[in-house]
C-alpha cells in the first residue's frame, strides 16, 4: 500500500485578539512521507503567551518523537513525553519569567 502524504492545511478563527495563539506540526509546507506526527496546540486564550507555549509544546513533542521513535507507543510513551514538555515550558519560564501561566 502507498501512502501519500499531502501537504497539512490549517484554519484558524484569531477572534477578539490581535495573534494566532495555536501552533502545528509539522509547519505549513513542511511534511515529509516520513512524518508520523501530526500535531495541534491550542494556545489558550486570557493566559499569559498562549502562542509562546503552544510552539513550545508543539517543538518539544515532535523533538522527543524524533528522538524516541517506537512502533506502537504506550501509555508510559506518552507520560515520558509530556514529561518532557512540561520540562521545556518550566525551563522557559524560568529563563523568561513573563511567560509565567502560559498555557496550551
Amino acid at each position: 500500500m502507498k501512502i501519500t502524504i499531502q501537504s497539512p492545511y490549517s484554519l484558524n478563527k484569531v477572534g477578539g485578539r490581535s495573534n494566532n495563539e495555536d501552533s502545528i506540526f509539522p509547519l505549513t509546507g513542511k511534511a515529509t512521507p516520513e512524518d508520523r506526527l501530526f500535531l495541534v496546540c491550542d494556545g489558550v486564550g486570557g493566559a499569559e503567551k498562549g502562542e509562546v507555549a503552544s510552539q513550545l509544546v508543539c517543538e518539544a513533542v515532535s523533538e522527543y518523537v524524533q528522538e524516541h521513535q517506537v512502533l506502537f507507543p504506550d501509555r508510559s510513551f506518552f507520560d515520558r513525553m509530556l514529561k518532557h514538555a512540561e520540562k521545556k515550558l518550566s525551563e522557559h519560564i524560568l529563563a523568561f519569567p513573563n511567560c509565567f501561566g502560559m498555557k496550551t
